[in-house]
């Protein structure tokens, strides 16, 4: 059984750092689409996807208000 318990622990830390990881990945990935629209002049494309990205969470949350008020 104390075998099966190190197993265990083992797989769960690996599982974090898995996660720690693909948690950098993203935040690089981020980053490099920042870094890659500001250099090449394409402010206002990066602009316009913050802005649509807000007007759909705002419709996201207004649904999802529409949803708990009609239960």
């Amino acid at each position: 059984m104390e075998i099966v318990t190190e197993e265990l622990l083992s797989l769960a830390l690996l599982i974090l750092k898995k996660a720690k990881i693909e948690k950098e990945l993203r935040k690089t990935f981020k980053c490099l689409l920042k870094k890659m629209f500001s250099c090449c002049g394409l402010k206002n494309i990066e602009n316009e996807l913050v802005y649509l990205n807000e007007q759909i969470d705002k419709i996201q949350n207004k649904n999802k208000k529409m949803r708990t008020t009609s239960l």
